[in-house]
């Protein structure tokens, strides 16, 4: 085993969310950065061939063997079974990512690729010329998956933060997902939002014409108490009623108000990885002073 190479993957281990985050949370810049980064630490930890080396010779000629190497044993292991492959230290780090990369605020309604395409495409090639949704069920290639962006009870298997516990465990989540083919397609279909709705308001309006209905039968000579019943029965029209179901307005301003706080935490996210980064560099300016320092003794 390639001592610099499991370096590299340890290195890519700690860094896995801001690495494989979407262009919107993390920039490409900072990405750059954090390749650059990586290179400098297994530079400093005797992979000297990578010190006239860019970033992208770790991304692409180190890295990107490495997570294919691993998936390819995975995907062997799933057709002849786990005891007939050998799983190094560095594919148990890749594994390790997989399980525990997760969405990371990756929302389905957002239309763009999951942290884990990102994590299968070199986790940094963002040219795409199409856009990709993903089905609920595909619960390990998305990690947890939130249609709701307040983190309702709509949840589904949530994997972030989760590691398998063993190699079986890891291989018999690829036996149930879509992802083991490594080419599938899934859809999100945004049409089970709107049949809910769609139920809601014939049950309001089942609802509301029996109501009148019972008005007619039990006063028919009162006018009066037939229309104050009418009168309530159109709090059960959302249609009508803006105090049950808000208006095309209303829904409006709640988007605006939701970009904005993700606009803002996303900001936040940019402020406190480029903290880190910082953080990292004057690290490294210290080890190598001391390194100077060590070999002038």
């Amino acid at each position: 085993m390639c001592s610099h190479r499991l370096a590299i993957a340890k290195l890519v281990r700690e860094f896995k969310e801001p690495l494989f985050s979407h262009s919107s949370q993390v920039s490409r810049q900072n990405k750059q950065e954090l390749w650059e980064y990586i290179r400098q630490q297994a530079v400093n930890q005797g992979a000297s061939q990578y010190a006239r080396k860019s970033w992208k010779e770790i991304r692409d000629c180190v890295w990107a063997p490495i997570r294919r190497d691993t998936m390819a044993k995975l995907n062997k292991a799933k057709t002849v079974g786990e005891d007939s492959v050998v799983f190094t230290e560095i594919d148990k780090i890749v594994i390790e990512i997989i399980s525990t990369i997760g969405l990371m605020g990756w929302s389905a309604e957002d239309d763009v690729r999951s942290p884990m395409d990102i994590f299968m495409e070199n986790g940094f090639n963002e040219n795409i010329s199409h856009q990709q949704q993903f089905s609920r069920d595909n619960t390990v290639s998305s990690g947890c998956i939130n249609d709701n962006r307040d983190n309702s009870d709509d949840d589904i298997t949530e994997i972030e933060g989760k590691p398998c516990d063993s190699l079986s465990q890891m291989l018999e989540l690829i036996r149930e997902s879509p992802m083991a083919s490594m080419n599938s397609k899934a859809s999100f279909d945004r049409k089970d939002n709107e049949n809910r709705f769609n139920n809601r308001d014939q049950e309001r309006q089942i609802s509301a014409s029996s109501k009148s209905q019972f008005a007619e039968e039990q006063y028919p000579q009162n006018p009066h108490k037939r229309k104050a019943l009418d009168q309530q029965s159109i709090f059960l029209r959302p249609s009508e009623s803006p105090v049950f179901v808000p208006s095309y307005d209303s829904d409006a301003e709640l988007d605006k108000a939701i970009k904005r706080a993700k606009l803002e935490q996303i900001e936040l996210q940019k402020i406190l990885l480029k903290e880190q980064i910082e953080e990292k560099r004057l690290q490294n300016q210290l080890l190598q002073i001391e390194l100077k320092t060590k070999r002038g003794k």
